[in-house]
């Protein structure tokens, strides 16, 4: 089997110059590899060679993308072959299949990205093109999952954010928390990524105050019908009423708006840092957590918290209120109203 060149086109460099590949639409469908487990790879390379070649499809890597980076990383020369089957969907997922131990979170994110999945490349024939989409019940059966968890799945793909799709696909969220959290607006799910320092823990810590969404969630779409009706009446009958009626309107909706305005700032100054502390308070609440697990056990949460809750401050101990760190700990931080510290520890 010849060795294939890489082409000129692609994004960056080897440190020899020569222009990387890039992985192929379909195959960047899985997730990639990478950290301890492509240094592994890059190490078993170096020491018995690339044992299986990478393939290429319309000048790019459709299989092995992992396999060609750790050959980079190994300063290994990798060898290719060009794909010459007539459905390279089905390819790269029996490939992966058979290769990679993936999650069932993982498949299903999979599956939805199949189901989805639109590529504009070049078509050897119109067969080619129909077999690189797969509707849903197809892609269940391929990737051994259920329809209804493909349908939670297709939430984060179309309103997660890029992040939160990252997370199920590596497996670090499962999805159906992952939906709910993608149910929200974009700028609401970074909000809780930057407030909860990763993805993993922004979707247990918005799950963990689940029971409170519901009556929001009531109000926002109560808010949202007032707003379509309001928006219906100024357009439509505003025109025809009393000038008297319409500054009763005026009045009323001034007084919503002062109402808000004020709710608003309210709100804003009890999140504050004030408050709700700091990032350093945060990184001590997890350091005090880390060294009491270790000295208890992860199973003995009573002994974890009564070795933490004493050296918190209020801020911190206010953190643990919001809920930010589990149930566990929010109820044993309600049980400490009225003994605080004042300090820190």
């Amino acid at each position: 089997m010849s060795a294939i060149t890489t082409q000129p086109g692609a994004y960056g460099r080897a440190s020899d110059g020569t222009a990387l590949l890039v992985p192929h639409a379909i195959a960047a469908i899985f997730p990639a590899v990478q950290g301890p487990d492509l240094h592994a790879l890059a190490e078993d390379i170096r020491q018995n060679g690339l044992q299986e070649s990478i393939t290429l499809y319309e000048s790019k890597i459709l299989d092995g993308h992992a396999r060609y980076r750790a050959c980079l990383q190994a300063q290994v020369v990798p060898h290719f072959r060009q794909y010459e089957g007539d459905n390279a969907l089905a390819f790269v997922i029996s490939a992966n299949l058979r290769r990679r131990h993936l999650s069932e979170g993982q498949r299903t994110m999979i599956a939805a990205n199949i189901e989805g999945f639109r590529h504009g490349g070049d078509r050897r024939s119109s067969d080619q093109g129909a077999k690189l989409h797969l509707d849903r019940d197809k892609a269940a059966k391929l990737l051994n999952v259920s329809t209804r968890s493909i349908a939670n799945a297709a939430i984060v793909r179309d309103r997660g954010i890029p992040e939160l799709q990252r997370a199920v696909l590596q497996g670090q969220v499962t999805v159906s928390p992952a939906a709910t959290f993608a149910r929200q607006e974009a700028c609401d799910q970074q909000r809780w990524i930057e407030k909860n320092i990763d993805v993993r823990r922004a979707v247990r810590a918005f799950r963990s105050q689940g029971a409170a969404k519901g009556p929001y969630q009531d109000l926002l779409a109560s808010i949202g019908a007032t707003e379509k009706l309001m928006r219906h009446s100024v357009t439509k009958i505003v025109a025809e009423i009393p000038d008297e009626q319409r500054r009763s309107m005026a009045a009323l909706i001034e007084r919503f708006k002062s109402f808000f305005t004020g709710l608003d700032a309210e709100t804003r100054k009890s999140t504050s840092g004030e408050v709700n502390g700091t990032g350093d308070d945060r990184a001590q609440i997890r350091a005090l957590l880390a060294k009491a697990r270790k000295s208890f056990g992860r199973a003995n949460r009573i002994g974890i918290m009564q070795a933490v809750i004493p050296k918190l401050t209020v801020a911190q101990l206010e953190i643990l209120r919001a809920g930010e760190f589990g149930p566990a700990a929010k109820i044993a931080a309600e049980r400490t109203r009225g003994q605080t510290k004042s300090g820190s520890s």
